[in-house]
């Protein structure tokens, strides 16, 4: 399986990891999509998030987010979330890592977790009325949930090994679905627990302003992150292939 068996060597293993929470760092200070947050934007950190936890897997992958999360902010990047900031990329690279490794279950227990906690929140804007029609805020989120239960999260693990450019991009493109559209719930699910409950600076009627705006913006950041993990991940994969890092 490529996370489990990504690197020779456990100095290789450091090595990459090290390597991996630098960039992230230095990636995070380039700003891509604005956030619900003011004065807060979605970083091309986002991007790799995923692609970490194809890489390095659930463990390691999440543990490069964290060091290069703060590694990003001695560099200049806010902490938004008071410290907290690394737990969305963290449940990507998480939700990623455990699907390479064939653990559908826990997998899909923490994403369908995190999308009932976010549907349940009272400051969650859960219809969104279209051409007079009352369309589910999650409607995307839903669709990677179907995704990670079908057999396409399992067929992606597969075609990750394979040497088809073809079956190496729908497997990044399927795994980057799950991951990122996690991300976006628990970045979602953050911003009106610490805003809304604890902080108290946005209120219910400043979460249905903001929804609203999201609704319309997210598929848009979603799509377009899943299409450059892509787009990176093959080359980035084939890569590292040649040089021994992956097997």
């Amino acid at each position: 399986m490529l996370s489990s068996k990504l690197v020779a060597t456990r100095s290789q293993r450091i090595a990459l990891v090290s390597v991996s929470a630098v960039l992230y760092a230095l990636l995070r200070i380039i700003p891509i999509f604005p956030m619900i947050v003011p004065r807060a934007t979605f970083s091309l950190s986002d991007v790799v998030a995923s692609l970490l936890g194809v890489l390095l897997g659930p463990s390691l992958g999440v543990f490069s987010i964290i060091i290069g999360t703060f590694l990003g902010a001695v560099l200049g990047k806010a902490l938004i979330f008071t410290g907290l900031d690394f737990l969305p990329a963290a449940v990507n690279a998480l939700l990623v890592g455990l699907l390479i490794r064939e653990r559908r279950i826990p997998s899909a227990v923490i994403y369908g977790t995190l999308l009932v906690l976010f549907v349940v929140h009272p400051y969650t804007l859960r219809f969104v009325l279209v051409a007079g029609i009352m369309v589910p805020f999650n409607w995307m989120h839903a669709i990677g949930f179907l995704i990670l239960l079908s057999p396409l999260s399992k067929r992606a693990s597969v075609w990750l090994k394979s040497g088809s450019a073809i079956h190496l991009t729908a497997a990044l493109a399927i795994l980057t679905s799950v991951g990122t559209l996690g991300q976006h719930l628990m970045g979602g699910l953050l911003t009106e627990v610490l805003f809304g409950n604890v902080l108290g600076s946005l209120d219910l009627d400043s979460f249905r302003v903001f929804w609203s705006a999201i609704f319309w913006l997210y598929p848009i950041e979603r799509g377009v992150i899943i299409v450059v993990s892509a787009l990176i991940g093959v080359p980035l994969i084939s890569t590292l292939r040649r040089s021994k890092l992956v097997v």
